[in-house]
């Protein structure tokens, strides 16, 4: 190994070299920390690039973990950020990088000549990206949490709705180094500057986000002009690319991991497109998104047992050791899933079950669908009651998301338990009748609403509940939509103010048993504030606006206006 910054130091018996200088075909530099075991090797590889500084600790572990295994470990900072060289473009550059980063592994003396990738979020894109290239010597993915069907999963965009945390994000990552006042934003510690971020992410237009927290953002600014599906976002797609990619890849994610829709995706498209389509596996267990990464029995104030508590890393070891060391077969189901409900994993061979089948939940209410105290009715039989309900959305006083982050803001207080949104009158309520028995949902939720609006263009979400005999109302999928995205992704309609629409909203894929005794539960509100940004109701440019309107929303359920959620039902 030749670098001049390399530094060699024992660390049981293992040998680490720091800021090892990797070259990439336009001559930028990228900072490369290696751990490799003892012994002569050459050794099969695993590769993790993060955003995040590969000098932190837990990268250490990683390496000291797996190099006890029998693998190299390299972590390297991407372009532009830590010791890596180049300019910092989030996401965009990640693709030849890892094409060169990963042949450039293969060629060093201490490795076999393959190669796998791990990580999570961050550290999963840059996975796909070096895989839509090709690299000769990469074997294996373990992709966990990873992001994906770009402007319909929440990054930026969920379906025209901009994600604020992205902002929070491109602060966080702001520069070469970690930017150190996001810790009050992330709830682990007192912003030393005193930044209220629960009101900056009020401020409007959001083009002077960056502004007001001291910095300028370009990704910002260039990612707030382009919401319409376009080229521009099919860079970081994959769409097309799966039929190329011939790597058995293990896929991990958690129920309420923001980026679940898209790892789900992955493997989908991967089991449906890539030759390598009987070495694809996913694990889908309990958890939000760093949940995925480090598994905890609680979540949000709900408790899901021991068995909630994975081991992922061993998890990934079995992995490699089959794919990067042709060892014994991974003893692995192709699925495991945590069963919501139930609280137990459960494995079979698709994620979907075969027997289940798209069943209509009609929303209905015999005189007023607002709030936890009206009479919205969720049913299979559509009973006519009133045409329709209408409440006032009002931009100034959004529908929170999970927790009123006006007065807290740090995720030991987020909850699952959604009734202190769904007791407010800017939410339509409709709940089940009491289950006499079991009742299993494995797929993806699909509603169909038939909306008006006096603006014309707003925001509706749709949240899918399991009620508890005790009361909670526990969310386990929603989705969204910006209406002027109503019938495509790739461009903006506006609506005819009192015009009634069709509107499809896909929830999250979700497999949950709603036992005996339980109802299920789906609202309809028009914000989940802040961790999206409130339609303005204006219809003017997205970011752009200072100002707000109220919009008055009305959600239509009659005979000609059936509004209903398809639950993909198992046969039990």
């Amino acid at each position: 190994m030749t670098s001049s910054t390399s530094i060699v130091r024992p660390s049981n018996s293992m040998r680490r070299f720091i800021d090892v200088k990797t070259p990439m075909r336009d001559g930028v530099h990228l900072s490369s920390d290696i751990v490799l075991p003892s012994g002569e090797g050459p050794f099969p590889a695993i590769l993790m690039r993060t955003p995040y500084d590969n000098s932190q600790p837990n990268y250490l572990a990683f390496g000291r973990y797996f190099a006890q295994r029998g693998f190299a470990f390299i972590v390297q900072d991407v372009r532009g950020r830590g010791d890596s060289d180049g300019e910092w473009i989030p996401f965009m550059n990640e693709m030849s990088d890892g094409y060169d980063t990963v042949e450039w592994i293969a060629a060093q003396p201490w490795c076999t000549g393959k190669v796998g990738m791990m990580g999570g979020s961050y550290a999963a894109h840059v996975q796909w990206m070096a895989a839509k290239t090709n690299p000769p010597h990469l074997a294996a993915l373990s992709s966990t949490a990873s992001p994906g069907r770009w402007l319909e999963d929440g990054l930026p965009y969920r379906n025209g709705i901009l994600s604020l945390e992205l902002f929070a994000w491109f602060y966080l990552t702001h520069g070469r180094s970690m930017q150190s006042s996001i810790a009050a934003y992330e709830g682990v510690g007192d912003d030393p500057l005193g930044m209220n971020w629960a009101q900056i992410l009020r401020q409007l237009p959001l083009s002077k986000l960056d502004e007001l927290t001291g910095f300028y953002s370009p990704m910002w600014h260039e990612w707030l002009g382009k919401p319409d599906l376009s080229d521009y976002w099919y860079q970081v797609r994959m769409d097309d690319a799966f039929s190329k990619i011939n790597l058995p890849t293990l896929h991990i994610t958690g129920w309420f991991d923001d980026c679940m829709i898209s790892t789900i995706f992955n493997y989908e498209q991967m089991l449906a497109q890539s030759p390598a389509t009987n070495d694809q596996y996913v694990v889908i267990g309990p958890w939000d998104h760093h949940g995925t990464r480090e598994p905890q029995r609680k979540l949000y104030g709900e408790d899901f047992g021991d068995d909630a508590v994975a081991d992922v890393l061993d998890l990934q070891n079995r992995f490699f050791d089959r794919y990067l060391k042709d060892g014994e077969v991974f003893e692995q189901s192709k699925v495991n899933l945590f069963v919501l409900g139930e609280n137990r994993w459960r494995s079979q061979g698709s994620w979907t079950l075969s027997n289940a089948n798209m069943t209509p939940f009609y929303l209905d209410a015999t005189a007023n669908a607002k709030t936890l105290e009206g009479d919205g009715i969720l049913s299979t039989t559509f009973a006519i009651g009133t045409v329709s309900d209408t409440y006032v959305y009002y931009p100034s006083n959004p529908t929170p998301a999970w927790i009123n982050h006006d007065e807290k803001w740090s995720p030991q207080d987020l909850r699952l338990d959604q009734r202190f949104v769904q007791i407010r009158d800017d939410v339509l309520v409709f709940t089940s009748q009491k289950l006499a028995q079991p009742l299993e949902i494995a797929g993806t939720p699909t509603a169909t609403i038939y909306i008006s609006s006096d603006a014309p263009d707003t925001d509706f979400y749709v949240t899918l509940c399991d009620v508890y005999p005790d009361k909670r109302s526990i969310r386990i999928a929603w989705g969204a939509l910006r209406t002027r995205y109503r019938e495509s992704l790739h461009e903006a309609k506006l609506m005819t103010p009192g015009e009634i629409y069709p509107v499809r909203i896909e929830l999250a894929p979700i497999v949950n048993v709603f036992q005996a005794g339980h109802h299920i539960r789906v609202d309809i509100r028009s914000a989940n504030f802040p961790l999206y940004d409130r339609n303005p109701n204006t219809g003017h440019t997205i970011g752009e606006d200072a100002e707000m309107k109220p919009a008055v929303q009305s959600l239509y359920h009659s005979e000609q206006y059936p509004s209903c959620i398809l639950l993909p039902v198992v046969n039990r």
